[in-house]
């Protein structure tokens, strides 16, 4: 069969977006809140864990998968469904672009620019790209169900909710769809009126509603267990609906303040967004001045999507990561303005090779944007890296308190280590141990330099006095091995230690991170166990069956969106 040059054109940027991804994977630094993103899910397939107390079932059994598949916990396995499901957002741009603006080459130029996208490469991370690939899969669907054909609403709100299994903040593009949908019925949108309120849409509607209900009984039955059990709620239930405790009140959800939005707008989107992305950015928001009086309900829904996502979550939450949705739909205003700069070019000037000048304008301004994402070092990325290749299983590694639990909690995954704060009481239960005893390596990692370590400088306070006496015994009874300089400086010291096997149990059991065990290894340390006795049983096998459920579909959308595209060249 024949490949079409658009489709060999697209495949080559898709494999473009997959290679970026896939190196600023290595790089990028791993931070507190992806930290707890890419623990919880490890081994939770195993243990049939329906939720977490952070939600988003659906991405932690997608993550469990590529840790599954590369079995270990490196940057590639911790990041894999960000890089390929980031990778593939790359048709959907392109789908949706030649939905809207019904023109290949804006289409081919706002895949390209997503590709390149500084913004996007650097925080392809956590759950957040996951999510927003299965809301603007949702969203490809509901404007398909705008132009008339109904039974595209039911792909719609499937999607969405595998979205909201990823991430609740997804929720946030009802109120765009709602709009949309009210829009139809508005003598402004008149030529585009085909929806028609009749009682065969109801119906439709109501199917909808249960279908999207059904799809996330994983996390009801999650919520309600642990309500009917515990009293408390995940983050989403108990900040959004008021419905229990929070299992982390000190963490809770923050209220909207206007503050934040204007700090927002003002401080990080120059700092988050034209220093980074300064291409997608400025093409991008001219595309929606140059569209968005034009009597298109897909180009309106894009854009209040964008503005609706930004005000809100700009009131609430700074971290970067939660804006992947502006360069997502920036890239299709961005490539439809590129589009009109090339046949101005082409006609003007009758410049045959326009685009492809263009282009090469894109690749070299990303370049440097990308060189300088690659260029940050990662002190935890790179001591992750030396505890695989060099600190053997067996090893016990003792940590500086100074540096941040969460970190190393990552850092040294698959490897038996301790806080420093409790090796005193490890040394008084080998004392009291008449067990026989072996030999193992030991390893102590000490904070060093100018940095913190991760920590707030009130925590770093709180144990530094402790640390420097703990670093003086390690530094006078281990012999110094190796040193790691990044953005953090640790060094490492090595000797070897006596120890009964039954401490490698007691110095596990302390591998509690968000108030789960490591590997849901030792259920009594989690903090949402509940019981799976009589009806409780039932509920949580109902689920555990519509979560798999969900994965399946997750899975399935790749040969859609594959299908949805081959479609669109025939």
């Amino acid at each position: 069969m024949k490949i079409k040059k658009t489709l060999l054109v697209l495949f080559s940027i898709l494999l473009i977006a997959f290679i970026l991804r896939l190196i600023v994977a290595q790089t990028v630094e791993i931070v507190p809140d992806e930290i707890v993103y890419s623990l919880l899910p490890w081994k939770i397939i195993s243990a049939q864990r329906l939720s977490t107390v952070e939600g988003g079932p659906l991405f932690s059994y997608l993550t469990d998968l590529g840790f599954i598949l590369f079995g270990e916990v490196n940057a590639t396995s911790t990041r894999f469904p960000s890089i390929f499901f980031g990778s593939l957002t790359v048709i959907l741009i392109y789908l949706c672009s030649l939905k809207i603006f019904q023109n290949k080459k804006a289409a081919l130029f706002s895949s390209f620019l997503f590709a390149l996208s500084g913004f996007a490469l650097e925080n392809n991370t956590e759950s957040d790209m996951v999510a927003f690939f299965f809301a603007f899969l949702s969203m490809y669907f509901f404007l398909s169900f705008l132009e008339g054909k109904r039974i595209f609403l039911y792909p719609s709100v499937i999607f969405l909710a595998l979205g909201v299994l990823c991430k609740d903040q997804v929720l946030i593009f009802l109120p765009g769809y709602l709009v949309a949908f009210l829009l139809t019925q508005t003598e402004f949108y008149s030529p585009l009126k085909k929806i028609k309120l009749e009682k065969d849409l109801f119906k439709t509607f109501l199917g909808c509603l249960t279908i999207g209900a059904l799809l996330l009984t994983p996390l009801i039955a999650y919520n309600y267990l642990e309500f009917k059990n515990n009293g408390k709620t995940d983050d989403t239930v108990s900040t959004l609906l008021g419905i229990g405790e929070n299992f982390h009140a000190e963490y809770q959800l923050k209220s909207w303040d206007f503050s934040k939005l204007r700090d927002f707008i003002f401080r990080s989107v120059p700092s988050k967004f034209f220093s980074v992305d300064p291409l997608i950015m400025v093409l991008g928001l001219i595309g929606i001045i140059l569209t968005i009086r034009q009597k298109n309900l897909g180009i309106f829904l894009l854009a209040f999507s964008l503005f609706f996502l930004v005000g809100y979550i700009g009131g609430i939450n700074p971290s970067s990561s939660h804006y992947l949705w502006v360069p997502l739909i920036l890239s299709l205003f961005a490539g439809y303005t590129v589009e009109k700069v090339s046949s101005y070019l082409g006609s003007k000037f009758n410049l045959r090779w326009a685009s492809v000048m263009l282009v090469l304008i894109i690749a070299v301004v990303s370049s440097f944007q990308f060189q300088a994402i690659i260029s940050k070092e990662s002190a935890n990325m790179e001591l992750r890296e030396y505890s695989i290749e060099n600190i053997p299983k067996d090893s016990i590694v003792v940590m500086d308190p100074r540096i941040y639990f969460g970190s190393y909690s990552w850092v040294l995954h698959g490897r038996h280590y301790l806080n420093g704060l409790y090796f005193q009481e490890l040394l008084t239960q080998m004392g009291g141990s008449a067990a026989p005893k072996m030999e193992v390596p030991l390893y102590y990692i000490e904070c060093s330099g100018d940095s913190t370590c991760g920590w707030k400088q009130e925590d770093y306070d709180r144990v530094n006095l402790f640390a420097e006496s703990l670093s003086g015994y390690f530094k006078d009874n281990l012999a110094y091995t190796a040193e790691i300089k990044a953005n953090h400086r640790f060094l490492i010291y090595k000797g070897f230690i006596s120890v009964p096997p039954t401490i490698y149990q007691s110095i596990d059991r302390t591998h509690v991170f968000w108030g789960a065990s490591i590997g849901w290894k030792y259920p009594d340390l989690n903090i949402d166990e509940y019981s799976l006795q009589g009806s409780n049983k039932i509920f949580h096998m109902i689920g555990l069956l519509f979560l798999y459920l969900n994965l399946l579909l997750a899975l399935l959308t790749i040969p859609l969106v594959l299908v949805l595209l081959f479609r669109s060249e025939k």
